[in-house]
């Protein structure tokens, strides 16, 4: 079976092509290079708190919330890292550490000064 040129461009280019004119969405002006989705906002306030790892290991914290866990992140081998925890001044939180082997899990239950959004932690 032919097929004439004139089709054969029209089937492989021309109509691909109106296709996707066709299916593009305008964009407004103000939309133009914003996110699709833009991100969830905060339930709380946010507090941060400097946890510090005098140990020769790195250390895995989390952070106890209610009857959920969750890890925020780890901090080297003797060194610091800073954390944003979603709570606001005022809020009681505890923190848990772990090792990799979770034979040490150092806790603490600190009540974050309202006067300030950052506190400290030194792993024992």
């Amino acid at each position: 079976m032919r097929v004439r040129r004139g089709k054969f461009l029209f089937l492989t280019i021309v109509c691909p092509l109106a296709l996707a004119v066709a299916c593009e969405r305008p964009v407004s002006e103000e939309r133009a290079g914003a996110p699709s989705d833009p991100p969830a906002a905060a339930e709380e306030s946010s507090y941060r708190i400097l946890v510090a790892n005098p140990m020769s290991h790195v250390m895995f914290v989390s952070l106890q919330r209610a009857d959920a866990m969750a890890e925020i992140g780890s901090v080297p081998a003797e060194g610091e890292q800073i954390f944003d925890i979603p709570a606001p001044p005022g809020a009681t939180v505890t923190l848990i550490a772990r090792d990799e082997g979770k034979t040490h899990s150092p806790t603490v239950t600190m009540m974050l000064p309202e006067d300030d959004t950052y506190a400290t932690w030194t792993i024992e």
